[in-house]
């Protein structure tokens, strides 16, 4: 989405990174709560905090961002995964691998255009293994509270509803995707799917 990728290539968004960001209860439990000495790839691994994370509890893992300046943090904190400088949905259509675990964590489904996401969540559980899950934790509002937001701050439906403008510290806005849960209803109904509250698990 417009945007994104300056901003996650960005010094900028490392330093804040380094400074703010912190592995949260709510990615770490998923972290905890799977099967030992898995194969995961980890979408979007950022500066590699979840990265670090996966390598201590045993597991194998395959990480990739389409932000250099992340993927050089990651390897830093977490050298011994295995890395990809690309794009997800390129990764998805090229990639020959498979994982019991695929992560999108910290809203990283959010940030996945509109037209791109049946492919990709296609081509994601293609690489799952036979008993292999996919998870999201994903950014969810109310229809209402969309509706509110965008009223009061003037906030455009740029591609589909949900899309927001959000200041990225370079001067100016990225877009990303607030989903409705009716939208991941829609997205999802085609697969094996559970959610609970804003995480989302996706069966081979």
């Amino acid at each position: 989405m417009k945007g994104i990728k300056e901003l996650f290539n960005s010094e900028w968004q490392v330093k804040a990174y380094l400074k703010e960001y912190k592995l949260d209860d709510v990615n770490l439990k998923i972290i905890k709560e799977l099967k030992p000495n898995s194969s995961v790839l980890a979408l979007g691994c950022g500066g590699g905090r979840e990265v670090r994370a996966l390598l201590k509890e045993g597991h194998e893992v395959v990480a990739i961002d389409f932000a250099p300046n992340m993927i050089q943090q990651s390897k830093q904190l977490a050298p011994e995964a295995k890395y990809f400088c690309i794009d997800a949905v390129e990764f998805g259509r090229e990639a020959d691998f498979r994982f019991d675990y695929i992560l999108g964590l910290h809203s990283f489904l959010n940030y996945i255009d509109k037209n791109d996401r049946k492919e990709f969540i296609d081509n994601l559980r293609r690489m799952l293994n036979p008993e292999g899950e996919m998870i999201f934790e994903i950014r969810l509002w109310t229809e209402r509270f969309i509706d509110s937001v965008k009223t009061l701050l003037s906030w455009p439906c740029t591609k589909e509803f949900g899309d927001t403008y959000s200041r990225n510290g370079l001067g100016g806005y990225t877009i990303s995707h607030q989903f409705t849960k009716g939208q991941i209803r829609k997205l999802f109904k085609e697969y094996n799917y559970d959610m609970n509250k804003n995480i989302i698990r996706v069966k081979k």
